[in-house]
């Protein structure tokens, strides 16, 4: 049988006519449409199916990248995340008042997706599959807003972290993951 992640013939043994999505058809054409793998793929897939292989910039090809709807917004979130972590790294109060260093370093993992909070441009094949599905900006939307409440709302610490305009001395604190209202 033959399988089409490895591009090699396998006996039945070897080939149980499992299927999964290609991530080399998923990069290169956006195709997430399952195929025949061998064993050895499905396991190999699963084992790495979280961990962040990819990337945006190398792996992507441009004509794929206009494919991808929410793309854009997933790495504007993703860049919005980043920052706001570098407030929530240095807050005694997350998640919660008097939270301990684990309990901070458990709660900036991010479900154990922590390349999604630190980098906007690797991805994993599940980022992939869930961007396609429409997963994946639901999830990080959640996240950030979650982190964002944190330093914008609930903490005044990490709110009086934030800094005013010179210009017209607004009260309102600018952020720098504030996009919306901040250019850097």
């Amino acid at each position: 049988r033959f399988c089409h992640y490895s591009r090699r013939w396998y006996c039945v043994e070897c080939h149980k006519n499992e299927t999964a999505p290609i991530p080399a058809c998923i990069l290169r054409s956006w195709d997430h449409r399952p195929r025949k793998v061998c064993h050895a793929a499905v396991e190999y897939m699963q084992a790495v199916w979280s961990q962040p292989l990819l990337s945006i910039s190398a792996d992507l090809p441009a004509e794929a990248k206009g494919k991808v709807k929410g793309l854009e917004e997933a790495r504007r979130l993703r860049r919005r995340a980043r920052k706001l972590r570098e407030y929530l790294q240095q807050c005694p109060n997350f998640p919660r008042s008097r939270a301990t260093d684990q309990d901070r370093i458990d709660a900036l993992a991010a479900d154990g997706r922590q390349h999604l909070t630190t980098d906007e441009d690797s991805l994993a094949i599940q980022d992939l599959i869930e961007l396609k599905s429409g997963e994946h900006l639901p999830f990080l939307k959640a996240l950030v807003g979650r982190w964002e409440e944190h330093v914008t709302t609930r903490c005044l610490l990490c709110r009086e972290k934030g800094y005013f305009c010179e210009v017209c001395r607004s009260r309102e604190p600018l952020f720098p993951f504030d996009e919306d209202r901040v250019q850097l």
